[in-house]
């Protein structure tokens, strides 16, 4: 999967400035391709456990499909922050992980994200899986 730089510089700020709180977004971007060029950043209405915990907030996903329908894209996945973490899936997250859907999970020490890495759930009850994340330069591309 091809992660474009802007995407992941967007990511990047958004969990460093939510820390030391879970950050929460969107990845649009069209089933069946093989980039993402466009992060979207939501949310997290999590107030119970906002440390370790991610909630999207309905109308924020209805915007972003919103905006990806625009150019003929849909939600292709999602985004959160591992604060003082792993950019390992949790329990928490397998359980409320959408079949197909991809998931990027940033890692964050001390308010500096670590290494990206991103999953998918391949089947309803199935674990995991990894997908290997290449970074592209060519901006704008949708």
């Amino acid at each position: 999967m091809q992660l474009s730089q802007s995407a992941l510089k967007r990511i990047v700020a958004h969990a460093e400035e939510t820390y030391p709180q879970e950050c929460f977004g969107f990845l649009p971007g069209r089933f069946g391709e093989n980039r993402i060029c466009v992060a979207h950043p939501g949310r997290n209405v999590n107030t119970s456990r906002p440390h370790d915990r991610y909630e999207m907030a309905p109308q924020d996903f209805l915007q972003a499909q919103a905006e990806a329908e625009r150019w003929g894209g849909e939600i292709v996945g999602f985004y959160h922050s591992h604060p003082d973490g792993t950019a390992i899936p949790s329990a928490y997250d397998r359980e409320r992980a959408w079949e197909e859907y991809l998931y990027l999970i940033v890692p964050v020490s001390n308010g500096r994200v670590g290494k990206a890495r991103l999953w998918q759930v391949k089947t309803s009850d199935g674990p995991f899986v990894e997908i290997p994340l290449h970074y592209h330069r060519k901006e704008g591309d949708q």
